[in-house]
């Protein structure tokens, strides 16, 4: 084979790998339940918006790789690797240069979480000089921290509810899904209520800058269609 031929070959063994690459992407969520959760199954991950990405992707006949880790870790994967998604994600204004945004997935509302017996606010200015825990770097801490708010963050939510219910916050701010889900099924929270809703919130897939747009297209598009044909209601159905 001459040097053409040899590099021509080249370079056609090469494009598969390319293409699979471009689109072999890796998606990386923390665990809050009923959006995000390890389960069933031993090293399985369900939950409302991993089923609609699941179901996305199967349609889409894209490959893809699936990963729980904490929030802040999960979300540096995405800003910083290429091919790397991070679910579930709200589009905010200071996020929205940083990614390409797939979705909704889902719908949700950031709440302050209290005991029932505790103060109760009428207005987030009601809450000024209260204890305050949030989730590590969430957009729901930044957003009160922006209305300048103190927030004593951790890296589980569950954990903030758990420190409202023993007395030693005030409040936890959290997403109506999780903290609703986290109140059915840990005894220790039968006391914790939402006391204040602060902002419908839409929660999305958001891509490294390095994911094709053909790809973030597709999957936009496949999603759309899902919400509006019901499957995305009936997922969140199945999970409440």
């Amino acid at each position: 084979m001459g040097r053409g031929g040899l590099l021509l070959w080249m370079a056609m063994a090469l494009l598969p790998r390319l293409a699979v690459g471009a689109e072999s992407l890796r998606f990386v969520t923390e665990e809050v339940a009923p959006i995000n959760m390890a389960g069933p199954g031993i090293g399985e991950i369900s939950g409302i918006a991993t089923e609609v990405i699941s179901r996305a992707m199967a349609e889409s006949r894209l490959s893809y790789t699936l990963s729980l880790y904490p929030w802040a870790r999960s979300y540096a994967m995405a800003l910083r690797d290429r091919d790397t998604c991070v679910f579930s994600a709200s589009r905010t204004e200071e996020r929205e240069n940083l990614f390409k945004w797939v979705g909704p997935l889902v719908k949700d509302r950031w709440v302050l979480f209290g005991r029932i017996d505790g103060p109760a606010p009428g207005s987030v200015d009601d809450a000024r000089g209260h204890s305050i825990g949030g989730h590590y770097d969430s957009a729901s801490s930044r957003y009160l921290k922006a209305l300048g708010f103190q927030i004593d963050e951790v890296s589980d939510f569950h954990s903030n509810m758990k420190r409202v219910a023993a007395r030693r916050l005030d409040y936890a701010v959290s997403g109506l899904l999780g903290g609703s889900y986290a109140i059915a099924h840990d005894k220790e929270l039968s006391d914790v209520v939402p006391v204040l809703f602060l902002k419908d919130i839409e929660m999305y897939l958001a891509c490294n800058k390095s994911v094709p747009d053909r790809v973030t297209d597709r999957l936009n598009a496949i999603i759309a269609r899902m919400t509006a044909d019901g499957t995305v209601a009936a997922i969140v159905r199945h999970y409440q």
